[in-house]
């Protein structure tokens, strides 16, 4: 994140504050996404880390989020997806509150693919958990799954997401399998492509360091050889 403000919201009718700002990734700045730590005490109700998700210019993709998050506390209490905690206004616009799940987006750890077993396993269990709870989410990629430091996937952006949908274990065992496979291959890719770099750059690097090894025995012999020649 880039530098962080101090922000004020309002939430339950209190007025709160905190330190943050718009998430920023290397190519892209989700400027309706703010990540907060709250200022002060400890406020009830609220973890001392929170995303603040703002309506922007779609409100009727924000109500399809908010709709979801009111419904499906199956999901949040079962560590799937954050943590729900209302509505707030900021910069007189409204926010989602949600907790902030921390960790990594999946795109930018190419280093999961290592272990293909664990990796299907992991998401086998987060999709299959979504599907059984009747959501459809419309949107996975792996910019919306996260991977948090206990190890565990978690979803978010459920703008397109559909609720109450029937549930067919078959079908979502089905669904479930092509939608974990297209994210390993994913993955797998961008882990092909790291390795990849890595090995020329090592290339790379090794010829470079040879020269600049190079370089100061070069300078010395032909001082000596200036030496010589003033000396004559």
């Amino acid at each position: 994140m880039a530098s962080e403000q101090y922000l004020k919201f309002e939430w339950n009718s209190q007025t709160l504050h905190g330190w943050g700002g718009p998430i920023h990734l290397p190519n892209h700045t989700y400027s309706n996404i703010i990540r907060l730590s709250l200022a002060g005490e400890t406020i009830h109700g609220l973890p001392d880390q929170i995303i603040l998700k703002k309506q922007g210019d779609r409100p009727e993709l924000f109500q399809t989020e908010q709709t979801f998050y009111k419904n499906e506390k199956g999901l949040q209490d079962g560590g799937f997806v954050p943590q729900y905690h209302g509505l707030a206004r900021i910069d007189g616009e409204e926010a989602l509150v949600l907790s902030d799940l921390g960790g990594t987006m999946m795109h930018d750890n190419p280093s999961l693919a290592k272990d293909e077993n664990a990796l299907r396993e992991k998401l086998t269990e987060l999709l299959t958990a979504i599907r059984q709870a009747g959501v459809v989410h419309e949107d996975i990629t792996v910019l919306n799954v996260l991977h948090c430091a206990d190890s565990r996937f978690r979803l978010v952006d459920f703008e397109e997401a559909t609720i109450y949908q029937p549930v067919d274990e078959a079908e979502i065992k089905d669904g479930v399998a092509v939608q974990v496979e297209e994210l390993v291959g994913i993955m797998k890719g961008r882990h092909k492509a790291e390795m990849s770099t890595r090995r020329w750059e090592s290339g790379y690097a090794i010829p470079m360091q040879h020269e600049a090894l190079r370089r100061p025995n070069l300078s010395a012999a032909l001082n000596a050889v200036n030496f010589r020649s003033t000396a004559c």
